[in-house]
């Protein structure tokens, strides 16, 4: 399934009932959905999988370091593993990489959003995409934190 199909599956999704929506949720988990599970969070459970399917889901090491936040919140012991929480970028603010030989300059406008070669972007992993070609993780690309092995 590619991004094209993708996109007609979740619209297809928002016209389904409760009931449709569970068997979807059969063919997605091979399990019954839960009885009480309303319709939006069966949507939202369906539409998830699917753009698993096209995107991937989440990282090996992301999921390992949920699952150490989770036995040790399970076990009552402190949560010693948290993300850190990404740098506040104020307005103005240049960010500069260099990328095959070409330099890249982003500038934090005052709503908070970035432009790049004359054009509004929501995020830098928009930007990082547009530069490299690939999805890539924006605040790890201009160097604001590590990138994830």
């Amino acid at each position: 399934m590619g991004e094209r199909d993708l996109e007609a599956q979740l619209q297809r999704l928002e016209s389904l009932t409760r009931d449709e929506l569970a068997a979807e949720w059969v063919q997605a988990h091979g399990v019954p959905a839960p009885r009480k599970a309303s319709r939006e969070l069966l949507l939202k459970a369906v539409a998830h999988h699917l753009q698993v399917q096209v995107y991937g889901g989440v990282k090996p090491s992301t999921r390992k370091m949920l699952l150490r936040i989770a036995e040790q919140l399970r076990s009552g012991a402190p949560v010693t593993e948290l993300p850190a929480a990404p740098p506040e970028i104020r307005p103005g603010a240049r960010l500069i990489r260099a990328w095959h030989g070409e330099n890249h300059e982003v500038v934090v406008a005052p709503d908070g959003r970035y432009q790049w070669r004359g054009e509004q972007h929501g995020s830098l992993s928009s930007i990082a995409t547009a530069i490299t070609g690939t999805r890539r993780n924006g605040p790890a690309f201009f160097g604001l934190r590590q990138e994830e092995p």
